[in-house]
């Protein structure tokens, strides 16, 4: 519950003046607005001329239109025109209506019936700014004008900002709108990014916006103004550990951008990269505030582990030595907002990016990384290559690099290249028909027959007894691969085959 608004207060004279405002409003239009709605029901010479004589009297400016349903009845459920065709206010009567509207959701309800304007009510705000209420439904709207928006934004008014992030409902106007008798939230679309303009003008007030609003202000390549921006980069760290699946780029968004601040002030000082991933996850500043007192003792930071998001910034010599000092325990720890209980996170993507990073900066294979990627990897085979030199530290990790190795010769090879090359086999068809696995398929023909696949005898071979499917999909992936083989594996797709 929100608190009063002192007496006398510039909120508190601006609230009594909308709720003035809206009264009269509705007092106005507690006869026009009903016949309003009742011209809107004529057929179409008799409306227009209806309505005509209603703007003629002067009084339509005020009169907020007459919905049934606000009314307690049930008429426009069994409205069965199409959308278009439908009576709505416009012009002067939308304004109006939206002046006297006491939610923003009412206001939104209101702008899906009507055929909005939009410089009409550019006009209006001009003329007569709009308070809050009306303001808030009208940035809500993705098809509302950037250079509308800002002026809603002007004065500044946090409520009416934080309306932006419904941008990513789809409110656009009748033709998006479910019928009155199937009411629905709106579905979600993509996220959008925002024009530079509405951006400059969010960016000042960064550190008051609610967490919907600061992940649409973390844009791929924009959200480095942001972390500069904010002087609370706790709340943006909330708003980052908050995000779902469709957040994953904005989420890298972020932890890129701290590592290239991170990068431009540190270099590869090693100790404070150490205190940097101790204390950033609890910082109440600015990080321009965490790196200048970074020699300033923080109680209790020294026990704290570092977090594996901010070590995985940091330059590959850096890494690797901060890595290479904790033990397996304190590597689970630096994790923690990784992997769970269950041993997966919803950012499990981020994970894999996580190990990917840590291999291209050489730090050595340990058994906690393969735990987190047999995990993270149940959910998101496709980036399987990308921690293939953690083969051989965890036997369910094993299995599962061997099991989709079949349709991935990039990673057949990169698990190859972890055994020892064995010697030219005497009869290669038959120490491939003994391989069980397409890893060890593959080492044998690139050891016998790295140029030359005999075609000939493995056809011959195979219409004596089938080969296994695991020595089948490594031949498929060699020129001149016979169709009488393509036919023997079992579901192949022409997509898998051309992979």
């Amino acid at each position: 519950m929100g608190v009063p608004a002192p007496y006398g207060s510039g909120a508190g004279s601006a609230a009594r003046g909308d709720r003035a405002r809206t009264a009269a409003a509705r007092a106005a239009a507690s006869w026009l607005g009903m016949l309003q709605w009742a011209a809107g029901l004529l057929p179409s010479p008799e409306r227009a001329r209806a309505v005509a004589e209603l703007d003629a009297t002067g009084l339509s400016v005020a009169a907020a239109p007459f919905h049934p349903v606000e009314h307690g009845t049930n008429a426009a459920l069994h409205d069965t025109r199409p959308v278009d065709e439908r009576p709505g206010p416009t012009g002067r009567e939308l304004a109006a209506a939206l002046r006297s509207v006491e939610t923003a959701e009412d206001g939104d309800r209101l702008l899906d019936a009507a055929h909005v304007d939009w410089d009409a009510l550019a006009a209006a705000h001009a003329r007569d700014p709009f308070p809050s209420v009306p303001s808030r439904a009208l940035v809500a709207r993705g098809d509302c004008p950037d250079p509308f928006t800002v002026a809603l934004l002007t004065p500044w008014r946090v409520e009416v900002a934080n309306r932006i992030a419904a941008r990513q409902k789809n409110r656009t106007g009748p033709a998006e709108r479910r019928s009155a008798y199937r009411v629905h939230t709106a579905p979600l679309v993509r996220c959008h990014d925002l024009s530079d303009d509405i951006r400059k003008a969010l960016l000042p007030h960064v550190s008051h916006l609610r967490t919907p609003l600061l992940r649409l202000l973390l844009a791929p390549g924009r959200a480095r103004e942001v972390v500069r921006a904010t002087a609370r980069l706790d709340r943006l760290l909330a708003a980052v550990d908050h995000g779902d699946y469709g957040h994953l780029p904005r989420i890298r968004a972020f932890w890129d951008a701290v590592g290239a601040e991170l990068r431009d002030t540190l270099g590869e000082d090693r100790t404070a990269w150490t205190a940097v991933a101790r204390r950033l996850t609890r910082h109440k500043g600015s990080l321009r505030e965490l790196l200048d007192t970074l020699g300033d003792p923080v109680p209790g930071s020294r026990k704290r582990s570092p977090d594996l998001r901010v070590l995985i910034q940091a330059p590959p010599s850096v890494l690797t030595a901060i890595v290479a000092d904790l033990d397996d325990a304190a590597l689970e720890r630096a994790a923690e907002r990784y992997v769970g209980d269950d041993r997966v996170r919803t950012a499990d993507g981020l994970l894999v990016t996580a190990l990917a990073q840590l291999e291209r900066a050489g730090v050595a294979p340990r058994r906690p990384f393969a735990l987190w990627a047999h995990g993270a990897l149940a959910h998101r085979p496709g980036e399987l290559a990308e921690v293939a030199w953690l083969y051989g530290r965890s036997p369910d990790l094993d299995d599962a690099l061997i099991r989709l190795a079949r349709l991935r010769p990039d990673l057949r090879r990169r698990l190859a290249a972890a055994h020892a090359q064995p010697p030219p086999a005497v009869d290669p068809v038959a120490e491939l028909r003994a391989q069980r696995d397409a890893v060890r398929a593959q080492l044998v023909l690139d050891s016998s027959c790295p140029d030359d696949t005999p075609w000939p005898r493995l056809l011959e071979a195979h219409a004596a007894e089938p080969l296994p499917e695991s020595v089948l999909w490594v031949l498929a992936s060699r020129p001149g691969f016979p169709a009488a083989l393509a036919r023997a594996l079992p579901g192949a797709r022409t997509e898998d085959l051309a992979a």
